[in-house]
């Protein structure tokens, strides 16, 4: 009896999977983590967003994950050997950072009072000024529009006024670490402010003395991200209705001088053209119904009835000179993108806005920012005025 025996050895065969990850506006992602799912095998994406793993034949699924990305799966199908993918920005995870001006902390790690306006909403409200925008959208900060004039900044107060002598104070605005004035926000565009954190209570004094006492309100610019260069076009157009005019109703010529001419009974020492040549008074008693003929312009009954029916006849439109349909204008154009440790944002903006009053208006010319990140340089701000 013959006996065969066979001795088979088998290996686990690896196949490689390439790809390349993106963010929803098509830019490569890098530092993502890319592993099969139900093992620690992994790898992460190069600068440019690429990526290479083995994986066992067995493998069907790789998991995709970054911080302030969400979490993706992808199946892998029998003889697939690339998988290109695009993660979306988790905005939960975005709002949970409190920016104090020193610091950034997760929200749930923040012990003080906090409101947070992102730039997703900053973004939607066309406003000359970013301090217009606050009423209604934070809890605890009353925002009043200082007057008509365009870019005049609102009056801003912050769990109300603290006294008398500081009713006409506002908050401490800080911009990317630099104090501002409040009425210098007009000159800043707010489509280049990403995000704006409004500190409440006492421990915005503790962060920045007593300046902070009314609260502060710290604005973050926008920053470039690395990957492909860009590029976002932005124009408005809008119009300002003049005040109604019934609000605005006034007397025309007659009326006024009829109105002068009552006053004047009442007061005799009225000066008012209606009153003055008016026959009701009793100094034009004594004049003569006509003026002579070597001066037909001396004083006389027939002279005064001529001057009060000019007068009377003038029919000037005072609403229409005071008063003109506003028209606002905004046309910008900005840039991001990066490359390895470098990033930067620039940023073009032209804005014009005109009042309903004829001498009022807005003008804010372009402005460049531009935004460097290294591993020497954290952050360098240039801003040139054209």
């Amino acid at each position: 009896m013959a006996m065969a025996m066979c001795i088979c050895h088998a290996w686990a065969q690896q196949r490689t999977i390439t790809g390349k990850v993106t963010d929803d506006k098509g830019s490569p992602i890098s530092n993502v983590s890319v592993f099969i799912k139900g093992s620690k095998t992994g790898t992460v994406t190069k600068v440019d967003g690429t990526y290479s793993i083995s994986i066992p034949s067995a493998a069907t699924t790789l998991v995709f994950s970054s911080v302030n990305t969400v979490e993706q799966q992808v199946l892998i199908a029998a003889g697939q050997n690339t998988a290109d993918i695009s993660l979306k920005i988790d905005e939960k995870s975005l709002s949970e950072v409190v920016i104090t001006g020193y610091t950034r902390e997760r929200k749930r790690e923040f012990a003080g009072a906090a409101g947070q306006l992102q730039n997703k909403l900053i973004d939607a409200v066309p406003v000359p000024a970013i301090d217009q925008m606050f009423q209604g959208r934070v809890s605890g900060l009353l925002a009043n529009s200082g007057n008509g004039q365009p870019g005049a900044s609102a009056n801003v107060h912050i769990r109300g006024i603290s006294s008398i002598s500081a009713s006409g104070a506002q908050p401490l605005y800080v911009v990317d670490g630099v104090p501002l004035n409040p009425n210098d926000l007009a000159s800043l565009n707010p489509n280049d402010f990403e995000s704006i954190n409004v500190l409440k209570d006492a421990g915005a004094a503790a962060l920045y003395g007593s300046r902070g006492s009314l609260g502060v309100i710290v604005i973050t610019t926008k920053r470039g991200k690395a990957g492909q260069t860009n590029f976002q076009f932005r124009t408005q157009f809008g119009f300002t209705q003049r005040p109604n005019p019934s609000q605005f109703d006034q007397m025309n010529a007659k009326e006024m001088l009829a109105y002068e001419e009552f006053v004047g009974g009442f007061a005799p020492g009225l000066t008012a053209p209606g009153w003055v040549y008016s026959s009701k008074n009793p100094v034009n008693a004594s004049l003569p119904a006509t003026s002579p003929a070597s001066n037909p312009y001396s004083a006389s009954k027939e002279r005064y009835a001529f001057l009060l029916d000019s007068l009377g006849k003038l029919t000037t439109d005072f609403y229409d000179i005071l008063f003109k349909t506003g028209i606002t204008q905004s046309h910008e154009i900005n840039m991001n993108g990066g490359m390895g440790n470098t990033k930067y944002y620039l940023s073009l903006n032209h804005f014009n806005q005109e009042g309903t009053d004829r001498k009022s208006k807005l003008k804010r010319y372009f402005r460049w920012y531009i935004i460097l990140v290294t591993y020497q340089v954290q952050k360098c701000i240039i801003i040139i005025l054209m």
